[in-house]
């Protein structure tokens, strides 16, 4: 028997693979059609290594934050960005007044 959490998680994860097949599939798609065709898209090394970055970029969105607790993952880099933000500041100020 599976839990609420357990089913809009699952429902979450398949939203997350159809946007990214399609939105994915779509940009390659432009690319062979403005290429001229898969034979023409895959003559340049360029380009293969494009499509296979695209590719490991897909794998990453599809597990990225999976596992993690939502607090875990919202306003941490945030939080971290405005505290060293707050200390390149203070930093300064020194830096200024022992000048």
């Amino acid at each position: 028997m599976t839990t609420r959490r357990q089913e809009k998680r699952q429902s979450n994860l398949l939203i997350r693979l159809l946007l990214v097949v399609v939105f994915s599939g779509g940009y390659l798609a432009l690319a062979v059609l403005g290429r001229g065709g898969i034979g023409a898209l895959f003559a340049q090394p360029a380009l293969i290594a494009l499509t296979v970055v695209l590719v490991a970029l897909c794998g990453t969105a599809l597990v990225a934050g999976v596992g993690e607790r939502r607090s875990a993952r919202e306003g941490s880099t945030a939080s971290e960005g405005l505290k060293g933000r707050d200390r390149w500041k203070q930093h300064w100020k020194q830096h200024c007044a022992d000048a």
